[in-house]
């Protein structure tokens, strides 16, 4: 993160009085939660679908084999509904939310149920193989390679309806339901373990070094 942006939610919490001492990536703190709780091996991999970005974290067993982050995410769903509709962005959340809900959107002149799918199943499939791209090219090259896919975030939301039959590659893909407290659980337990995949930083007393000492610390 940029130390301005990280200073400035320093800054909101201290005010409050809270001081932050460790800030962590969700996505990843979920699928080592997840990796751990269900007791995962081989090759695994995590695809979160965020509000604007959605992140792809893959393991082999206990090592973090790559992280990756696409600018596209469940935002992108509501403005393609909104500038297509021509809505505005508030009335276009209510109707993705509703069709996250399998209600049914009441027809009227502009638009109908079969054009809000349309829209949705058009991004959803985009942001789908796009990580899975992402995972085969950084993670697993191999054909060979077979490994798991489990989504999470709001975005993954919309595929525990009907949407997930229309969409062939999510067939393959587990669902996990994401809520705030499993979320909140992640982080806990991860600031609280030793994760294998992690490097640790040992801060260690300075000694003043000689010449050679230095040159020989360079050149090794």
């Amino acid at each position: 993160f940029p130390n301005e942006t990280i200073l400035n939610f320093k800054n909101i919490f201290f005010n409050s009085n809270i001081l932050i001492n460790q800030i962590i990536c969700s996505s990843y703190a979920k699928s080592v939660n997840y990796k751990k709780n269900l007791n995962l091996t081989g090759n695994t991999s995590f695809i979160d679908i965020g509000f604007s970005k959605t992140s792809m974290i893959s393991f082999h067993n206990d090592k973090l084999v790559s992280l990756d982050t696409l600018p596209i995410g469940g935002n992108h769903i509501t403005k393609d509904i909104s500038k297509i509709l021509t809505v505005d962005l508030e009335e276009s959340e209510a109707i993705k939310l509703d069709t996250i809900k399998n209600q049914e959107i009441q027809n009227n002149a502009h638009y109908s149920n079969e054009k809000i799918q349309k829209i949705i199943l058009a991004r959803i499939e985009e942001i789908l193989e796009l990580s899975i791209k992402s995972i085969t090219s950084n993670s697993f090259k191999s054909s060979s390679s077979s490994f798991r896919v489990f989504l999470t975030g709001n975005g993954s939301k919309i595929l525990n309806n009907s949407y997930k039959e229309k969409i062939a590659i999510s067939k393959d893909l587990i669902i996990l339901e994401d809520t705030t407290d499993n979320i909140c659980k992640s982080g806990l337990q991860l600031g609280m373990g030793l994760n294998k995949q992690e490097v640790v930083i040992v801060a260690k007393k300075r000694i003043k070094q000689g010449f050679f000492e230095k040159l020989f610390h360079f050149f090794n």
